[in-house]
């Protein structure tokens, strides 16, 4: 990601990221430790954010993007990307997961061990709206995308 960033001219980059416990070692110097619950930046501290599958994680939504509303420059930009599906038969809702608390309840309920929601997508863009953004909701299909963009956008190892 820090790649792709590096190549927008004019931008300057702070990465932040929680360190699971464990996994500290694994991250550049240039990434600071940061809880987005609680983010210690100054207010209308960032001109443009970029969460990606983070806050479905997060335990306290509100908090998260009540946060992230306080750091974003009032001219800024937000961009979230997480997992979310849309109302059908089954599911019409965002549902909660935080109170299961093995790997095996998580998972039955979210889809994912450390997932504490399974969100729905259009709940999710009020949540976002509620917090006071403007939200669009965009659909990415990335066999839409040109290999350049897809390429600017891998990880090392990581399709």
């Amino acid at each position: 990601m820090e790649a792709a960033v590096n190549q927008i001219a004019n931008v300057d980059q702070v990465s932040l990221d929680y360190f699971a416990e464990g996994h500290d070692q694994k991250y550049s110097w240039l990434v600071l430790k940061a809880d987005v619950q609680n983010l210690q930046l100054f207010d209308n501290f960032a001109h443009g954010i970029l969460i990606l599958h983070v806050l479905e994680h997060i335990p306290d939504l509100e908090k998260a993007m009540a946060e992230l509303k306080r750091v974003l420059h009032p001219c800024g930009w937000l961009l979230v990307e997480v997992p979310c599906s849309f109302d059908d038969e089954s599911r019409s809702h965002t549902v909660d997961c935080r109170d299961f608390t093995s790997d095996r309840e998580r998972s039955d309920c979210s889809g994912q061990r450390d997932h504490v929601w399974k969100l729905n997508c259009e709940d999710f863009k009020r949540s976002l709206s509620s917090a006071g953004f403007k939200t669009a909701l965009m659909l990415l299909n990335t066999g839409d995308l040109p290999e350049d963009v897809l390429g600017a956008f891998k990880f090392d190892g990581h399709p």
